[in-house]
């Protein structure tokens, strides 16, 4: 469970900052986008 929740904080850290950074660097649409998706890829993965 520890690991599973650190795993989970990570990512959203990982989110977060390239989000931040996407938003610094006018490009958070590309960004965020990128990060939904690969997020979606991971959480599909983990449901089939």
């Amino acid at each position: 469970m520890d690991k599973y929740i650190e795993k989970f904080l990570f990512r959203a850290t990982l989110c977060l900052m390239i989000f931040l950074i996407g938003v610094q660097s006018l490009m958070c649409n590309d960004f965020f986008v990128m990060c939904l998706s690969i997020v979606d890829k991971l959480e599909g993965i983990r449901i089939k």
